[in-house]
């Protein structure tokens, strides 16, 4: 292998030695070996992060892609030299590295340096914080006459503008140490002297990016905008679209995205509802002359409004809010627009685009349903209930919820329809039936019902028949007598404590009003049959006879009694 020149390169020479003092990780490269490319990335990594076999098993991985005509991404990979067996291509060093969070990235060599990305990496990471997530470049040199060659031009993050050249390669007898200490004329001055080999792609410099501190690089310069936010998911993708240069991220999150936020605001919000086609059309008198410039007046107005919003940093706080991306950052505007919020109340608005996954119209709907119920989330569920989204009529259940709480909103709407969507006239049918369902139960019951049970049992009748009156006086006759014989069965297994309705009821819902089924379950009796969790929702039954000595438990009776059943 023939010597490589160290003659009149820039820098100060280190020598080992030097090297350790100043506390740096160096690695040599065995001799005769061609390990100079593992050398080269520990040597970046500053510490022994990859080994023989994993530049091995990249290499193996990328042989194979070539094999089923996969591209691997560079005209390098057709020069690896044949028999080699240390010299690793370019491709497999990008694979392993990017198995440890490292990139090696692709930049096109030219021959000024100032029109290189190259630069562009060094000045995006000598300008933000200590810029450690940019190591360095991965030097591959195919100098003819010389053999291939990788070696490291480390960024020293210790002190501003220091950089370290680590050849792997150890000086021979007379020749002076490869290994430099740089600043950054010398480095630019290195690069300058090798514009003929960049040119002829002899020569290239692979910026060298260790991914998660690039994204933490952005998230933190973000936050110190105004406090936005983003996740390193999002960061880590706008980086990768971004070619790893983080203040090619940073212009691209800041001012290519807000403008694609408010392009996309323009195509949803730019597209009037029915509502205000309908008010247009109204003010044209539905005179055909008249219509155009009345929905003329309506989109520039709209287009007006979005206008205002571009100037101020709505559209920043929104993508801040959407992690920075343009769609779901637009709905968020559009939503902003349509409800007249102001920009504090964002991260409300956002709460409410979510809950019904981005559909501006319904998350306009829970936004004005909200300040009645006072949760959003008891909006968007009231609102999804009635299978309408529509506000008025959400807010005539609630209506008549305030005066019979527990009436299910299905039933409400239908209790409405029946009287042309008037709560006041819903409310007087409910009340009617459930007085009149009240008073069958206390016919039905004579006297044998404690004060106020007659209201629950007539609640659950009038529930099992959706409201329906003359149902509800059937399921009410046939509850007070599951009720009285269920609790006669309790009494008769020798349980003398009285059980209240709140029990019985419960139990029987479970057991399909079976009297002998639920009578069982109170006392804690083995059953026939499995509980059935009513739709209302799973009941608590208590075991009245879980501390009742044994010699006081007594058996059930096992029969079951048919005409107790009120299914």
């Amino acid at each position: 292998m023939k010597p490589r020149d160290a003659h009149d390169q820039p820098g100060l020479p280190l020598s080992v030695a030097d090297l350790k003092q100043m506390g740096c990780y160096y690695e040599d490269q065995d001799p005769g070996s061609d390990t100079c490319g593992m050398n080269a990335l520990n040597n970046l990594c500053q510490r022994a992060q990859f080994h023989l076999s994993d530049l091995q098993k990249a290499e193996a991985q990328v042989a194979h892609a070539q094999l089923n005509g996969e591209s691997v991404g560079s005209r390098d990979l057709a020069m690896r030299p044949a028999g080699s067996t240390g010299f690793f291509d370019i491709e497999a060093l990008k694979l392993a590295a990017s198995g440890v969070d490292v990139e090696i990235v692709d930049v096109e060599p030219v021959a000024d340096y100032r029109e290189s990305r190259c630069h562009a990496f060094a000045s995006s990471a000598s300008s933000c914080g200590d810029g450690s997530w940019f190591l360095g470049f991965l030097v591959y040199d195919r100098t003819p006459g010389q053999a291939m060659h990788y070696y490291t031009l480390r960024r020293d993050e210790r002190y501003a503008g220091v950089w370290l050249k680590l050849d792997s390669q150890l000086p021979e007898a007379g020749e002076e140490p490869r290994n430099r200490r740089l600043g950054e004329e010398d480095l630019w001055n290195l690069y300058d002297a090798s514009a003929g080999h960049f040119q002829a792609w002899l020569l290239r410099w692979y910026p060298v990016v260790y991914r998660p501190g690039a994204a933490k690089q952005v998230r933190r310069a973000l936050s110190k905008v105004e406090n936005y936010n983003v996740s390193e998911v999002r960061a880590l993708t706008v980086l990768g679209e971004m070619g790893w240069l983080v203040s090619r991220a940073l212009e691209y999150l800041l001012q290519d995205l807000p403008q694609a936020a408010v392009r996309e605001l323009l195509v949803q919000y730019l597209r009037p509802s029915e509502a205000e086609i309908r008010q247009a059309l109204e003010a044209a008198q539905w005179e055909h002359a008249q219509m155009q410039p009345e929905i003329d007046k309506v989109l520039s107005k709209k287009m007006s409004e979005v206008r205002d919003l571009d100037t101020g940093n709505s559209p920043l706080k929104a993508l801040s809010l959407c992690d920075w991306e343009p769609a779901p950052a637009a709905s968020l505007l559009a939503l902003k627009l349509q409800t007249g919020s102001d920009i504090e109340t964002l991260e409300l608005l956002r709460e409410e685009l979510l809950l019904v996954n981005g559909n501006v119209e319904r998350a306009q709907a829970i936004h004005t349903l909200m300040p009645t119920l006072g949760s959003t989330r008891d909006a968007a569920t009231l609102l999804e209930q009635t299978g309408t989204w529509s506000v008025p009529v959400a807010q005539q259940v609630i209506r008549v919820q305030q005066r019979f709480s527990q009436i299910p909103v299905n039933i409400a709407m239908k209790i409405l329809r029946r009287n042309d969507d008037d709560p006041h006239a819903a409310c007087e049918m409910l009340a009617e039936c459930d007085r009149q369902v009240r008073n069958q139960v206390l016919e039905c019951s004579a006297g044998d019902l404690f004060k106020g049970e007659e209201a629950q049992i007539a609640e659950t009748a009038l529930n099992l028949s959706d409201w329906e009156p003359g149902a509800a006086l059937t399921k009410a006759k046939k509850l007070v007598s599951a009720v009285q014989h269920t609790r006669r069965l309790v009494w008769n297994s020798g349980y003398r404590q009285f059980v209240p309705i709140n029990a019985v009821l419960p139990a029987l819902a479970c057991y399909e009003m079976k009297p002998h089924e639920a009578a069982a379950v109170l006392i804690g009796k083995p059953t026939k049959r499995e509980a059935i969790v009513p739709k209302s929702g799973t009941h608590t039954i208590p075991n009245f006879l879980e501390n009742t000595p044994n010699h006081e438990k007594r058996q059930v009776q096992q029969e079951e009694d048919e005409t107790c059943s009120v299914m």
